[in-house]
């Protein structure tokens, strides 16, 4: 629906202002004529020139979409109107554009709009599985249920994406200790150490050289080195970001150690758990598929499962619809659905897929930094080894220069 703001007179004199939903221009200016209205203005909203570029757009966090659903859920299940416990939320929101997006879904619902369909409004905000849970509890008549199903779903993929961020924690702080100290021996040592070694008419081994050119770059041209650094992580950024490069690093990560483990089990516990929770609130296989392929960042995987929904909508069984693809879906998983669809407890399946999963991803980011120590310990030396060999080597040479 379009938001149309509008100036009639009723037939009392009296002008009136407001805003009304409708589908087209002429069917709001219809409602608008009713009752002996005279209709005066009756323009579309259109998106102010900062929402176009990204600006003034509401800023939704993934925990408050959980506490959203928990909340309304609860509400609605102590008998609180759907418009009232909107309105609920509206009072207890402070960012300004979350409280003008809350008060767009009001104005809608009131306008006769779906909740789901005034949610999806704002698809950069809300998820289609989220949109879609919440469309099939209206429909079902069930929408309390629903909510907190979503509640749930929320909550696991929330503690999912905590114990990944957490686990990669104590890597990043070793790194970065480590390119630090790098960096504090190119400052503040080897200005130093290259005053002895110029005062010596002699051909420095090669690592020493490299040191010493960056060094120099460093303290001589600090702004070049800096803009060269910041162009490196620029670049590198880029490159794991860039469509054409995922395909590459999704085969590097899925034959490393520890990490290919963790992605496969990361992308299964958020399958298995999205497809429960879709199939709890009565959506059908096909479309569950279909939804929870969206839930994937990784295009293989949303690919993949959107040719399982295309295979099982042609009457294949989940057993052929994923079948070639045991790197990304294990065999394990794979016949459980099989199982699960066969004896027609195929939601009870992915729940305990989803749990067995999520307890594999527990394991894996609990050991995370005892499993990484020997690749952090490689990283390390290689550095760290690295600029003290070049500082080492040349002073194994001084007493033979010295002596001649």
């Amino acid at each position: 629906m379009k938001k149309f703001h509008y100036v009639v007179t009723n037939p009392n004199g009296k002008k009136q202002k407001g805003t009304l939903y409708a589908s087209t221009k002429e069917s709001a200016i219809e409602e608008l004529k009713e009752g002996g209205n005279i209709l005066l203005t009756c323009d579309e909203e259109v998106a102010e020139k900062g929402f176009m570029f990204g600006l003034n757009r509401p800023s939704f966090s993934f925990e408050e979409k959980m506490l959203m659903a928990g909340h309304m859920a609860t509400m609605l299940g102590a008998g609180v109107t759907l418009t009232e416990s909107l309105e609920i939320l509206i009072d207890q929101t402070d960012y300004k554009q979350n409280k003008l997006m809350l008060e767009d879904v009001l104005h809608r619902v009131n306008a006769g709009q779906t909740f789901a369909d005034s949610l999806s409004e704002y698809p950069d905000v809300f998820s289609e599985i989220y949109v879609n849970m919440v469309a099939v509890g209206e429909k079902s008549g069930s929408l309390v249920e629903v909510l907190a199903y979503l509640q749930q779903q929320l909550e696991k993929e929330y503690e999912l994406r905590r114990k990944v961020v957490g686990a990669l924690v104590y890597p990043l702080v070793i790194v970065s200790l480590t390119v630090m100290m790098v960096f504090g021996i190119m400052f503040f040592i080897m200005p130093k150490i290259m005053k002895i070694f110029t005062q010596f008419d002699v051909e420095l081994p090669l690592p020493t050289q490299i040191l010493m050119f960056f060094t120099e770059l460093a303290t001589g041209k600090p702004l070049v080195f800096f803009a060269s650094v910041l162009a490196v992580l620029g670049l590198a950024v880029y490159l794991l970001k860039a469509q054409f490069m995922k395909p590459f690093w999704r085969t590097i990560l899925m034959h490393a150690p520890v990490f290919g483990r963790l992605m496969v089990d990361v992308n299964m516990a958020r399958f298995s758990r999205s497809l429960f929770s879709l199939l709890k609130a009565g959506v059908a296989i096909d479309k569950g598929l279909e939804i929870t392929s969206k839930m994937f960042s990784d295009p293989l995987y949303r690919e993949l499962v959107l040719q399982a929904r295309d295979k099982v909508q042609k009457g294949a069984a989940l057993e052929d619809a994923f079948k070639g693809h045991e790197r990304y879906f294990p065999i394990l998983a794979v016949k459980m659905l099989t199982v699960g669809e066969r004896t027609g407890n195929l939601e009870q399946t992915t729940e305990h897929l989803a749990v067995l999963y999520e307890q594999n991803v527990d394991n894996i980011t609990r050991n995370l930094s005892v499993l990484l120590e020997p690749m952090l310990l490689v990283f390390m030396g290689i550095l760290v080894g690295g600029v003290a060999i070049s500082v080492i080597l040349p002073i194994y040479q001084l007493p033979s220069l010295i002596g001649r």
